[in-house]
């Protein structure tokens, strides 16, 4: 099976001064419900948190030092357009567990390797956040 996410781009965004992590959503949301969808919103969950990961615990710091004390926003990009109603709930879903859950708020806010952290799907971002593209 096709794994739906690659970290495909690093950009910075002036405007946010945020780092960001730019996922790109490959497959569409299955058309019709035979238990597809459900393993579909999984496998969205495994690369979100995983890059959250990568920044909280510094493993992307050692490849970019620069990046130590930066905000990250993990930005789900899909090109298809809008996403579909279970996604932008399973994204918000995600936003809850790093901002209430167990582990996570607290790890947050004490990483010595990020400056914040935040999660968005990409066509909620303004058009006009600009970038500069590592």
């Amino acid at each position: 099976m096709a794994k739906p996410f690659r970290i495909n781009r690093i950009s910075e965004d002036e405007r946010t001064t945020e780092l960001v992590l730019h996922l790109v959503l490959d497959e569409r949301y299955p058309e019709e419900d035979d238990g597809d969808g459900l393993a579909f919103l999984f496998r969205i969950v495994r690369p979100v948190l995983g890059a959250v990961d990568l920044a909280l615990e510094g493993i992307f710091a050692l490849g970019f030092p620069a990046s130590v004390g930066q905000k990250f926003r993990i930005q789900i990009d899909t090109p298809g357009g809008i996403p579909h109603p279970d996604i932008r709930e399973t994204v918000g879903h995600i936003r809850e567990l790093l901002e209430t859950g167990k582990d996570y708020p607290e790890a947050i806010r004490q990483s010595r390797f990020i400056g914040g952290l935040r999660v968005v799907l990409g066509v909620d971002v303004e058009p006009d956040a600009g970038g500069v593209r590592h």
